[in-house]
């Protein structure tokens, strides 16, 4: 193998491997492929959507999550819905808002 092809290979490895250690999609990938219960909101991506609480029991599935533009939260269980979100634009106008804590979050629709 010449230098060049060497050099290419290094990089492109370099890359991968980069990729999948700064962004959110290493972590993401690998919960969703060995997680029961893992999911990733609608409203996010596998490249953006961060865990901020994992559960601690049995399942394997976040607690409190975000990304650039939401936070999550699966504690509030109103309404049948799998989790509830809330813009950080909205956040910030909360003066009490707690990202690990739902109860500040004023959710009431």
């Amino acid at each position: 193998m010449n230098r060049k092809v060497k050099l290419f290979i290094l990089l492109m490895n370099f890359m991968v491997l980069f990729f999948l250690f700064q962004t959110e999609f290493g972590p993401n990938a690998w919960r969703l492929l060995t997680g029961n219960g893992y999911d990733i909101p609608v409203e996010s991506s596998i490249f953006e959507f961060k865990v901020t609480q994992m559960n601690t029991g049995s399942g394997d599935y976040w607690l409190y999550g975000e990304d650039n533009e939401n936070y999550y939260t699966k504690m509030e269980n109103r309404d049948n819905v799998p989790y509830k979100a809330i813009s950080k634009n909205v956040a910030s106008t909360i003066q009490s808002f707690k990202s690990l804590d739902y109860t500040t979050w004023n959710l009431t629709e």
